[in-house]
């Protein structure tokens, strides 16, 4: 039976009532400002001080409800590190009056909303990669970002060309996330190479939100890894940015780019020396929505929590090669309490994946009163 720590309160109306009962000549009651009654509301405090300090040493001595530097220390001993804040990169292109001018290295480069960014090399042919200048998931962009130079170069036109989505950028994990995976590594004791480590592994790497493992998918001795950044590639609707492959270091597989790339280069010393692995990106199955009958219930706050609840369904429950029943979003629009009426039109029947690396998501969601 869990111990229940009494409240301030209750620990001073116990004092107070200790003092009463003590058998004191001419004490009966404690008044409210008396010195005797301070001096018990004074202890009642310092108890419930030590009661909270070792109420601390319980939830940092097992690593489920452990916090702050003490669930770094349990995920230290199993190699699992809180992910760090990165910043976000992309590649741009400058207008400039002939090919003799250069665009020199740090030359800093600024969004529209003020983000701001800099140049990580003199440019070449009139191109640049550029590097955010502060770490989080904001410094992320699509190709349509409005980009402008920080100050005027002379022979070089203000605007600044996206040839490519800036991607990588990734706030600190955020502690509960970083919890769920020390608790898993707990899980799976010893280093096998069994499909919950590979995943594992991959959901290591700081843009990587999912993963899942195919075995032997490529022939005999394959493991295939299938990621997803969900909230690092927005732009990208979530799926890897860059080439399927391994490692650099492997001389049997074409080399990965990208997303891809960065994932098995991070699992290339921690898996088993006979596996190949290849680290893929799942193929969109989009899945179009019609939602009919909805009457008084066709507000723009219902279809967006009909989206909203829809995305979180696909994100939890989807998988490469996952078939999904329509009991799944049924459940899903019937937790939304403010819809009282509405029909799913389509889908009606079970989503077939297409192969095994197809991963359905949400597509067109189309509303019908």
């Amino acid at each position: 039976m869990p111990f229940k720590v009494p409240t301030l309160t209750e620990l001073n109306n116990q004092v107070q009532q200790d003092i009463i009962n003590a058998g004191v000549p001419g004490i009966e009651t404690v008044l409210k400002n008396s010195v005797i009654g301070t001096i018990g509301t004074v202890q009642a405090g310092l108890s419930w001080s030590h009661y909270s300090f070792l109420g601390n040493i319980a939830r940092q001595s097992v690593p489920w409800t452990a916090t702050d530097e003490y669930l770094a220390g349990w995920g230290n001993l199993k190699n699992v590190y809180r992910k760090a804040p990165t910043r976000a990169t992309g590649l741009v292109e400058f207008t400039v009056v002939d090919d003799s001018v250069i665009v020199p290295k740090g030359t800093q480069i600024r969004r529209n909303d003020g983000w701001s960014y800099v140049t990580m090399e003199d440019s070449i042919r009139n191109q640049a990669h550029i590097q955010s200048v502060e770490n989080g998931i904001d410094g992320n962009s699509d190709q349509t970002a409005v980009l402008t130079l920080g100050q005027a170069l002379a022979g070089v036109n203000v605007n600044v060309k996206v040839l490519s989505p800036i991607t990588g950028g990734a706030d600190l994990e955020d502690e509960d996330d970083y919890r769920s995976r020390v608790i898993q590594a707990f899980r799976t004791s010893g280093s096998l190479g069994r499909e919950q480590e590979y995943i594992m592994w991959a959901e290591s790497v700081h843009q990587v939100s999912r993963a899942w493992v195919g075995r032997n998918s490529f022939g005999s001795g394959t493991v295939v890894i299938w990621i997803m950044c969900d909230d690092a590639n927005t732009s990208n609707n979530g799926f890897p940015i860059g080439d399927n492959g391994t490692s650099d270091k492997e001389k049997r597989y074409k080399t990965a780019t990208g997303d891809q790339l960065a994932v098995a280069n991070y699992i290339w010393d921690k898996q088993p020396v006979t596996s190949l692995v290849i680290v893929c990106s799942p193929i969109p199955q989009p899945v179009d929505f019609v939602i009919s009958d909805l009457d008084i219930n066709n507000t723009l706050d219902n279809q967006n929590a009909i989206r909203a609840a829809l995305k979180d369904l696909f994100r939890r429950e989807a998988a490469p090669g996952k078939n999904m029943h329509p009991s799944a979003w049924d459940r899903a629009i019937a937790s939304i309490t403010t819809l009282t009426q509405y029909t799913i039109t389509s889908p009606v029947t079970t989503i077939i994946a297409e192969s095994e690396g197809n991963l359905p998501i949400l597509g067109k969601v189309t509303f019908q009163t």
